[in-house]
């Protein structure tokens, strides 16, 4: 299939070959700390190694006492591992921080859009805004879904944004996570830790406050439950302790006083989703669900799925239950759609975009795979679903044998991939207990929540 005529606008051959400095996050041009670090920085710098140390320690105390872990599952194996939280706090002053907020509330609202659209009149693919092949043959594109009513025209209750610095200080988005957006409680749990560490700073600076952040959530779930009730009942659905976010899910659903329920606990009955509790049948309005689409409902979709709840897509077409973020909202997690991502937004709200992607290709034509592969190191190829840095190749750190490995792959399946343009990601500080402060790259998750 050449989609070449389509695509132009999504292939480029303009990289500039010459990567930029790093933008300093800590240090403006003249070596002098920004005003947001002004004071931090200087306070840690004058500590002793051993000071510094010993609150390294107690954070990881503290982390490991809460139970706070990430897992990982390499080659079948499930790893689980502590979470790490340096010493240093990543600051954004409060102009800057304006523009992301705004960009990101933007960029849901303009996504939400673009799936009550997909999935109803699609009229952004008539209209050819976005050629119909990248959405149609998506296989997270569920035909099913189509004509599906989801409560307030709600697909999007809450968004994750990987956002970077490019060399001129400019946020810029590097990837979208609309489907299962993680990493809330991770956020909540450094801020908390970190101002039990340094209460003097915290009390002295102006910080924007989070402690709202799960009565928020839990409102917008309410907020979308399919029924009018003055309490619905919502349940955090999660596949279980061998999910590498697991301990996320008992401190979200503990936070927000809500049932942590895995699928065995829920069962349909006449097209309505209920609860076993030892008292019966509890009637659920809301799952707030932490499991892909495609294992979501072994009836409806993966039929050999040991995760989903058997019937309850019947429940969602009958407008019974809501599920949080909607069941189909995983096309528009697809890096396929950042060349577009400007285009959407233009099209839904008539605004321009506040926060641009970063520079991101289709690889749907030979001639430009090869140009790729030509020009390897100022590109980055990633599978066009995923997240966690896995199956990507940067193709600087690449070895020649990884490098062709991945152009077979892209070549036997080329809209499976995505070509980003090696941008010079910002630095900041961080403290390391063996080798003391030194710099590392900054990418940042914002969030955003999206009610009626």
């Amino acid at each position: 299939m050449n989609l070449q005529t389509n695509l132009e606008q999504s292939n480029t051959l303009s990289v500039n070959y010459k990567l930029k400095d790093s933008f300093s996050e800590v240090k403006s041009k003249d070596s002098k700390y920004r005003p947001e670090y002004s004071e931090i920085l200087p306070m840690l710098e004058s500590q002793s190694v051993d000071r510094l140390r010993s609150i390294n320690k107690k954070i990881e105390f503290v982390l490991k006492e809460q139970g706070i872990t990430f897992g990982e599952s390499r080659k079948g194996n499930y790893i689980e591992r502590p979470w790490y939280l340096d010493l240093i706090p990543h600051i954004i002053n409060e102009t800057e921080f304006s523009i992301v907020e705004k960009g990101v509330k933007q960029r849901l609202l303009a996504l939400n859009k673009f799936l009550l659209d997909i999935y109803s009149d699609r009229r952004i693919l008539k209209e050819k805004i976005i050629p119909k092949e990248i959405i149609l043959g998506d296989p997270n594109y569920l035909r099913d879904c189509h004509a599906v009513k989801v409560p307030h025209d709600i697909y999007l209750h809450i968004g994750a944004f990987d956002i970077v610095r490019n060399s001129d200080g400019n946020f810029q988005v590097i990837d979208d996570n609309v489907t299962i957006p993680s990493g809330i409680s991770y956020a909540m749990t450094n801020r908390q830790v970190l101002r039990q560490q340094f209460p003097n700073l915290f009390e002295k600076s102006s910080i924007k406050q989070i402690w709202d952040t799960t009565p928020v959530m839990l409102s917008i779930l309410k907020e979308c439950a399919p029924k009018q009730d003055n309490n619905p009942m919502v349940v955090l659905l999660s596949p279980g302790i061998y999910n590498e976010a697991y301990s996320e899910h008992e401190l979200l659903a503990s936070k927000m006083g809500i049932p942590l329920v895995l699928p065995k606990d829920l069962i349909v009955k006449d097209n309505h989703v209920f609860m076993k509790t030892v008292y019966g049948l509890s009637r659920i309005d809301v799952i707030y669900r932490r499991i892909q689409d495609y294992y979501i409902d072994p009836v409806s979709f993966y039929q050999d799925s040991v995760l989903g709840v058997p019937g309850l897509f019947s429940c969602v077409r009958y407008g019974n239950v809501t599920v949080a973020n909607a069941i189909g909202s995983g096309v528009a997690s697809s890096k396929c759609l950042l060349p577009f991502s400007d285009a959407i937004i233009r099209f839904y709200l008539s605004e321009e975009p506040i926060l641009r992607s970063v520079p991101t290709s289709l690889l749907s034509d030979e001639k430009f795979i090869q140009h790729v592969f030509a020009n390897i190191d100022y590109y980055v190829i990633k599978p066009k679903q995923g997240t966690g840095g896995f199956g990507i190749l940067i193709g600087r750190e690449s070895t020649k044998s990884q490098i062709e490995e991945m152009k077979q792959k892209v070549l036997k399946n080329p809209f499976e991939y995505v070509a980003q343009e090696l941008i010079p990601l910002s630095k900041s500080k961080v403290f390391s207990p063996e080798e003391g402060f030194r710099e590392r790259y900054v990418e940042t998750r914002f969030y955003s929540f999206l009610g009626h």
